[in-house]
């Protein structure tokens, strides 16, 4: 399984597959929307096809019209979100600037060679209206992938925008100027294809298909049970390569083929002592939910419950395929491009033609007397058509078997996203580790497995929130000499229901990216205050709390209106509280940050630089605010005693501390030899796990009392004699 799980992912990761499944994703609301229509126009109640015929004066070809016309939307749009996918997956490197600009335009350079290669057909627009096409969505996949990738290549050619923009100050024209080749050799490759198509007739695509059908096939049309397995297996092949297998096999067929009571749904006609093979027979009992029997995976996704990366998209769909309309799983799960679904999606068909034919070959099942509407709903199709509460049975027993067919491969799919999270977690907490380097991360768009996992934790985040996985814990820093706490710093931390506990340094980076890092300041300081209150109602008075905030969020206009009003609510004494500045990215020093720090530290509240040293903006930070603490960093704090020129650094920042009276707080102290280098340095004030790890609220309450009753142990797990009379020394005096 483990193999299994491992060639499926990295099948998953191929750039271009998931250019197409990202792609399809991206057109989901249009998707959602062209289910809606589908369904508004052909809901299988009479008196309502007839009040809506009378009502909107709608005849059959209006109808023919509004659908085809939306499925040439969808079909454009699904070349925009695959070409655009895809330039960006090749635009990693450079997320800015030209980069995007250049993924815009390929999505533009796409939709325009598709234009070119297909839509220009006047008898397409005009006439008749639009024209649907068995194979339209293959050539747009493949349109866009073509007129993406060469378009990304020749704009990776140097000379080929040399000199085009350098003289220009306008940005926008420059960048046009720069590309204006590669889109020009590209859109001029379409065109010499588009006259080479001349010799081929698209619209009789199906003599080609019927070629593979004949050859395939005994005859022209299923006439016993091996004709109707490979019928049913053709047409699902089709459809998994964006082909509508459906239309093919009639336009093949269509001398064979009758009209049913009902207009657009026809039976195969055979002699009266045959088995019928009738378009009802695959429509409702063989293809439930639409093609690949899909009714069975929503059917196992409500079994199972199990949380996947296609929760929503199957919760939207599962309405629409009661109607036996799939068109939102097939393109917006997506079932085509997806190797997760492949033998499924083959297997359930087959699997519920066989049990179908033997039911009505046994008479087991009342023979069909009526072709019912493709949109008429499982259950209601099964008894109306064979007008019998057998057919209807013969469904749910489908229906059962199919869901179980899908049921393994959801859980597949479940297993392939754990392992890529594992696969990208440990880079991406490196990348969030180090993530002040750039100030915009963009995971959510990357293809690898970083990408997976930040997306994957990105998709749970807003839900962690709502469902109480986030909770504080709480780090005491020490004043060593003088042996007791002076305060705590609060620590956000993320047990997840599947993967455990999240660093919090991942949290903050999936929060930046996916806009969240308003709410989740706002809980962390909530919670803080909440705590304080609760400590001080215990009888522990007097905790000054540090809450980590980010430039981002110092930033937020109602940022000081939030903490002041809590603290209020909590009854919670200002200089409680102590707002540390994390430097993941450079705190702008405008008006607007100015006054509200200002207003805070007036208010009591102190304001503290985390992680100093290797931040962006700390001198400024100085100058400009009324900095209380700094916070130096572990880079710092782990090597000065270890590396000389760390020292020379160490040294100065505590020359800065006393000269502009600043509290300085050494972080990550976890060694003696670590500790009694800072001491002697002259440093006093201490966090790390040489003293105590971070803590839970009762924990802590717990160990200040403990250390209150007897504040030597602080030092009792001292090894260093010399380290120990400096302590005493210092009591002493």
């Amino acid at each position: 399984m483990d193999k299994i799980v491992f060639i499926i992912g990295t099948m998953q990761r191929n750039r271009y597959l998931k250019s197409i499944q990202q792609g399809f994703e991206l057109t989901i609301p249009l998707l959602i929307v062209s289910s809606i229509i589908l369904l508004l126009l052909n809901f299988p109640y009479i008196p309502y096809q007839i009040w809506m015929r009378n009502t909107f004066d709608i005849k059959d070809r209006d109808i023919y019209q509004i659908v085809n016309a939306v499925w040439v939307i969808n079909c454009i749009s699904f070349v925009m979100g695959i070409s655009y996918i895809l330039a960006e997956s090749f635009n990693q490197a450079s997320l800015v600037g030209m980069a995007r600009y250049r993924s815009f335009l390929s999505m533009i350079i796409s939709v325009t060679a598709y234009l070119i290669f297909i839509v220009s057909d006047r008898n397409m627009v005009y006439g008749d209206g639009f024209q649907r096409f068995p194979a339209d969505v293959f050539i747009a996949v493949i349109t866009a992938l073509i007129a993406s990738r060469i378009f990304v290549a020749l704009s990776s050619i140097r000379p080929l925008e040399k000199d085009m923009h350098a003289d220009m100050s306008n940005p926008v024209l420059s960048r046009v100027y720069a590309t204006i080749m590669p889109a020009v050799t590209t859109l001029l490759i379409f065109v010499i294809l588009r006259f080479l198509r001349s010799y081929i007739d698209l619209k009789n695509l199906g003599g080609f298909f019927s070629h593979i059908y004949n050859n395939f096939h005994i005859g022209s049309v299923p006439s016993t049970l091996g004709d109707a397995f490979r019928y049913v297996l053709l047409e699902s092949l089709y459809w998994l390569f964006g082909i509508d297998g459906t239309m093919i096999l009639n336009d093949i067929n269509g001398s064979r083929l009758a009209l049913s009571g009902l207009p657009h749904y026809n039976f195969f006609t055979i002699e009266p002592n045959e088995f019928i093979f009738s378009r009802t027979f695959f429509a409702h009992f063989v293809y439930i939910g639409g093609e690949g029997a899909l009714f069975g995976l929503i059917l196992a996704y409500w079994w199972l419950r199990i949380r996947t990366d296609y929760d929503r998209t199957i919760q939207m769909a599962t309405v629409p395929v009661f109607f036996n309309i799939s068109k939102l799983l097939l393109y917006g799960l997506p079932i085509i491009a997806n190797p997760i679904f492949i033998l499924p999606f083959l297997v359930a068909p087959l699997l519920t033609l066989l049990i179908s034919y033997m039911a009505f070959s046994f008479g087991l099942v009342a023979p069909i007397s009526t072709s019912v509407s493709w949109y008429t709903p499982v259950i209601i199709s099964g008894y109306l058509s064979t007008d019998s509460l057998s057919g209807a049975i013969l469904q749910v027993v489908n229906l059962l078997v199919s869901m179980f067919v899908y049921a393994p491969f959801l859980v597949l799919s479940r297993q392939i996203r754990d392992h890529e999270y594992q696969q990208g977690h440990k880079e991406l907490l490196e990348f969030s580790m180090n993530r002040y380097v750039v100030e915009e991360s963009f995971l959510n768009i990357r293809t690898d497995v970083v990408g997976a996992a930040a997306r994957i934790l990105s998709a749970d985040l807003r839900a962690a929130l709502r469902a109480g996985q986030f909770f504080l814990m709480y780090q005491p820093k020490i004043n060593f000499l003088e042996r007791k706490v002076m305060g705590v710093e609060a620590l956000i931390r993320w047990k997840h229901p599947v993967y455990g506990f999240i660093s919090p340094a991942v949290i903050i980076s999936i929060a930046e990216e996916n806009d969240l890092l308003d709410e989740l300041s706002h809980w962390v300081i909530t919670e803080s205050a909440r705590q304080i209150a609760e400590w001080r109602s215990q009888g522990l008075d007097n905790v000054h709390v540090g809450v980590n905030l980010s430039a981002r969020e110092i930033n937020s206009p109602y940022l000081a209106d939030f903490i002041l009003n809590t603290l209020e609510f909590y009854n919670v004494d200002p200089h409680q509280l102590e707002i540390e500045i994390v430097e993941t990215v450079e705190l702008t020093v405008n008006n607007l940050v100015q006054q509200q720090l200002q207003r805070l530290v007036q208010m009591g509240i102190t304001l503290a630089i985390d992680d100093f040293g290797v931040g962006h903006g700390s001198a400024i930070y100085l100058k400009n605010f009324d900095i209380s603490t700094l916070k130096v960093d572990r880079a710092i704090s782990e090597e000065a005693h270890r590396d000389h020129r760390v020292a020379a650094i160490f040294n100065g920042i505590m020359s800065i501390c006393n000269d502009l009276k600043v509290t300085m707080v050494i972080e990550h102290v976890e060694t003696e030899e670590q500790l009694k280098y800072l001491v002697q340095r002259g440093g006093n004030i201490f966090q790390g796990y040489f003293f105590s790890k971070p803590l839970l609220s009762g924990d802590l309450f717990t160990y200040v009392q403990s250390v209150e009753a007897d504040k030597s142990l602080l030092t009792k797990a001292l090894v260093s004699e010399e380290l120990r009379a400096l302590v005493d020394a210092d009591i002493s005096g």
